[in-house]
């Protein structure tokens, strides 16, 4: 598969590749030097949007009762993603994104998605964005 993807996305999935799944605000936290503009919401909306749309990603809200996370459907995560903003709440007197109500949403990478991180690390290393500056 063949898609050509933002770096939010890249950064998403390489980030994933090294945790597997991660929550919300952290994720978000991680991928941005966290300023508040909603521009940083919206662009990780439209990456998980697209990632979970191309089958790289899954969301999950929920564990069972071994405590494994429970991947939500494709139409609940899409219908969550439209109401980010109840899950991404900018702080300003720590200066970073945190999440809304418990328990906060988490990406998981796919299969697919676990591929395509590794790609992107051999291709660009480790968190290369805060490598630019």
């Amino acid at each position: 598969m063949d898609i050509k993807m933002r770096e939010f996305e890249k950064r998403i999935l390489s980030e994933l590749e090294e945790a597997g799944q991660e929550n919300f605000p952290t994720l978000l936290n991680t991928i941005v030097t966290p300023t508040g503009n909603a521009s940083e919401r919206n662009e990780f909306q439209t990456a998980l949007t697209n990632l979970l749309q191309n089958g790289f990603i899954k969301i999950g809200l929920e564990r069972d009762a071994n405590r494994r996370l429970k991947n939500m459907s494709d139409e609940d995560s899409f219908a969550l993603l439209t109401r980010i903003t109840e899950h991404l709440v900018f702080k300003t007197q720590s200066g970073h994104w945190t999440g809304g109500a418990r328990p906060w949403p988490e990406v998981v990478y796919t299969e697919m998605g676990k591929v395509e991180g590794r790609k992107i690390l051999q291709e660009f290393g480790y968190q290369w964005w805060r490598q630019k500056d």
